[in-house]
């Protein structure tokens, strides 16, 4: 992408390009630069709080999110991104204000919608949820993040088939997201479905084979269904990747007297 170096505008461009890929680090960088420019730029400041928010740091991100609305009062996606940030420290009540307001300045900000939603879901107000996620829905039906969650949603209620069906319409819209067809996995073996499941953790794993978790995940199933040779090799792959997860499991079976 080529920019121009004094433009606050163009590094907050190439700042969310790099936040698309997953370079969030790289990312960081252009928003510092966008804000060396143009400390007044309150997406800039957004940005930089989104980030944070993907790399974990979400109580630091709150700061920016609340930098940008001290900016811009307007900025729908501050509001969404300061909802969010919020919601994940357990404050529901707080980032509904955030949502609501967020809908207000722009009722078509999927994002907020399916915020709304979120925080129900963690609330286990599955019912409720769902009426948001339909409306995000409305809005950007190809978002595949929202057919994920309304999917947990619907296990919260029980309803397997329609929860299949969000997994199915995610993975149509983008198949290369592992935590996707992990659920749809675990749905499948739930219901008996063992081989079927069993392919969905193999299709996460081709997409990242480093992910510790998916492979403890289809080892218990695996030792569940009594395939002990097969658990045993997930568990050992996972090993490989965390050592300190073998020395973890060694000092529980030494304090069990195994």
């Amino acid at each position: 992408m080529k920019l121009n170096c004094d433009n606050s505008e163009s590094w907050c461009e190439k700042g969310k390009l790099f936040g698309v890929i997953g370079e969030f680090e790289e990312g960081l960088k252009c928003y510092d630069k966008a804000l060396e420019i143009n400390p007044e730029n309150d997406e800039a400041w957004y940005g930089k709080g989104a980030v944070l928010v993907n790399l974990g740091k979400v109580e630091e991100a709150l700061k920016f999110f609340e930098e940008a609305l001290e900016i811009n009062p307007e900025n729908d996606e501050a509001w969404y991104g300061k909802g969010a940030a919020l919601g994940r420290l357990g404050f529901v009540e707080e980032a509904f204000v955030c949502y609501d307001k967020a809908l207000e300045i722009n009722p078509e900000n999927d994002e907020a919608w399916y915020g709304k939603g979120a925080a129900l879901v963690n609330v286990k107000k599955f019912e409720e949820a769902l009426k948001f996620f339909e409306k995000a829905l409305e809005i950007n039906p190809d978002n595949e993040e929202i057919w994920l969650i309304k999917g947990l949603a619907f296990e919260g209620l029980g309803r397997k088939k329609d929860e299949l069906n969000c997994y199915d319409k995610a993975l149509e819209i983008n198949p290369e997201n592992s935590r996707i067809w992990i659920e749809k996995g675990i749905v499948l073996l739930h219901a008996g479905k063992i081989e079927k499941g069993l392919i969905c953790f193999d299709k996460a794993l081709e997409i990242d084979s480093k992910d510790v978790g998916i492979w403890l995940i289809k080892g218990l199933f695996l030792d569940k269904f009594d395939r002990e040779e097969e658990a045993s090799k997930c568990f050992e792959k996972a090993f490989e990747i965390e050592p300190e997860l073998a020395e973890l499991k060694k000092r529980i079976l030494i304090a069990l007297d195994f």
